[in-house]
């Protein structure tokens, strides 16, 4: 996720400083390393103090499967006019309050960044704030911004949307205490079921099957039984339940008569018609079902209330929407984190960041459009420098380069039912034929690892992404280096991706991740990382 750099008139001559603006008591502190006047597009002018002593900022890229993570900056201000002890007996804490720090170029003392293009380094919230110091101004705090916290805690599916005697009250009793089923994607195929139905007895004895919470995109489906006979083109109807929860129906009038829906039996449904793919959730991105990796990510992190960056997601879609998922979920504790961190982030080269704008997405692959990449070149003339040894970032023991991927998921014998097995080999039925597996063997010999189990994966060609990352992933050893920048750098942000290139190191053009971003009070400190996996590999 690169943000804006600066151009070459802001650089000219000029040098970096930093801006803090706290939003508390009802109005905006602005905050500066030197005081400073920074113009608006429309020419207002902003006034900034000088206040502001920025100790530390940093940020680390994590590629493990914990939450969500953002940067933490530590620093001192000054409040003008304020006592901020009197404030806090008279219950206005400063702890919570939200505050921006970015930074601006400035140049014979006058700002050459218009406020509009401030690079901005975190958003976030003050936290543990320290506040009357005996040997300091009334207005004097130090306290740490840390990036909005993100709740991995919200479920997917809201406790309303369950079959009990007073939603349904004619359901017989085996189905009380299930969930409605929510539906991703297009699940299971013309043979294989999908997802679970439930049969719902009317007052009139009539029969319907409950396949869905919400409303879905799908106008027809295929119902079968435990003993796997079908019944299709059944149309799929909208309605409430008791207490108002909106949920899919297929009406089982017009079953075959040796069709079983007694009570206790099982009922599944197939997400296709005459062929075609029949659709679940509702795109609130676009039409269509929501199955796209772009969308789907989209619209579980928005269940959490917390703020998205949409528009780095979709500059992220060509890349992610080579992966598609379908299936359902019917356990109310599954909360969006679980499925994500489980279902999903495992298989794509994708980490979720807060960010200054929300959430958003940094790729784990090399760039599809390399040539945009930004130059960085390790010339204390350019005013980087290598400031450690390169590190091996992985041991030789966990590489990985023969493995199996299962997939398609039918919900009638809770199995996958479809493999895919790396080989560097061509013509062996289910098996892929990887470059990355063959060049990593040549390397360091054969090494298998463990099956992989792709519940949410419906198609071939996603199965075959999510296999070629993961041996492009693990098949090869990684690297990192750190760099001390100046401060002008500062417009790097953790997960941008950089062509690096250092004589010392033989690097010429390397496409590099910057993984960690640290200021040491007058510079920055860059931790560059990459794989030694084949560059040409395409996805």
């Amino acid at each position: 996720m690169l943000h804006r750099r600066p151009s070459a008139s802001e650089l000219r001559g000029s040098r970096p400083v930093f801006l803090l603006e706290v939003f508390w008591l009802g109005r905006v502190y602005r905050f500066c390393t030197e005081p400073l006047l920074v113009t608006k597009s429309d020419g207002t002018a902003l006034r900034f103090g000088g206040s502001l002593d920025l100790r530390s900022l940093q940020d680390t890229l994590s590629r493990s499967d914990g939450n969500p993570q953002g940067g933490t900056a530590s620093m001192s201000v000054v409040f003008p006019e304020l006592s901020l002890m009197r404030e806090y007996l008279e219950g206005r804490i400063l702890e919570g309050a939200v505050c921006e720090l970015s930074m601006v170029f400035v140049r014979a003392g006058i700002a050459a960044t218009i406020y509009e293009d401030r690079m901005i380094q975190i958003r976030g919230h003050v936290s543990r704030p320290q506040i009357g110091f005996h040997d300091r101004p009334e207005g004097f705090a130090g306290f740490t911004v840390t990036a909005r916290p993100f709740d991995t805690k919200t479920p997917i599916l809201t406790s309303s949307q369950r079959i009990t005697a007073t939603t349904q009250p004619f359901t017989a009793d085996d189905y009380h205490g299930a969930m409605y089923p929510l539906i991703i994607g297009s699940p299971g195929s013309a043979s294989l079921p999908g997802s679970p139905a439930y049969v719902r007895t009317l007052q009139s004895t009539a029969k319907r099957a409950i396949i869905a919470a919400g409303r879905v995109d799908a106008n027809r489906v295929t119902i079968s039984d435990e003993n796997g006979l079908d019944a299709t083109a059944l149309t799929v109807t909208h309605e409430q339940d008791d207490l108002g929860a909106l949920f899919a129906q297929v009406d089982l009038t017009t079953l075959p008569t040796d069709f079983d829906i007694s009570d206790g039996k099982r009922i599944f449904c197939h997400w296709t018609y005459l062929g075609n793919d029949q659709f679940g959730l509702l795109n609130p991105f676009g039409s269509g079902g929501l199955h796209k990796a772009t969308d789907l990510a989209r619209y579980l992190l928005g269940l959490t209330g917390a703020e998205v960056d949409d528009a780095q997601w979709v500059s992220s879609a060509p890349l992610l929407d080579r992966y598609t998922f379908s299936g359902y979920v019917n356990d109310p504790s599954v909360t969006v984190w679980d499925f994500m961190s489980a279902q999903m982030l495992p298989l794509m080269p994708l980490q979720v960041r807060v960010g200054a704008h929300g959430l958003y997405p940094v790729s784990l692959l090399p760039s599809l459009y390399p040539s945009q990449l930004p130059q960085l070149t390790v010339e204390a003339s350019k005013g980087i420098e290598q400031v450690s040894p390169v590190q091996i970032t992985q041991e030789l023991r966990d590489i990985v380069n023969e493995m199996a991927l299962s997939y398609l998921y039918n919900a009638r014998e809770d199995r996958l039912t479809a493999q895919l097995v790396s080989t560097p080999d061509e013509g062996i039925t289910n098996r892929t034929r990887s470059t990355e597996a063959q060049r990593s063997r040549e390397i360091y010999g054969e090494r298998p690892g463990p099956d992989i189990e792709a519940t949410y994966l419906a198609d071939d060609s996603g199965a075959q992404h999510a296999l070629r990352w993961l041996l492009y992933d693990k098949g090869f050893l990684h690297m990192a280096v750190q760099l001390r920048a100046a401060a002008r750098y500062g417009w790097l942000m953790v997960g941008d991706e950089v062509s690096l290139t250092a004589s010392a190191l033989a690097l010429s053009g390397r496409r590099a991740t910057v993984t960690s971003k640290q200021w040491d009070g007058s510079a920055f400190r860059f931790v560059l990382a990459w794989s030694l996996a084949p560059l040409e590999a395409s996805f």
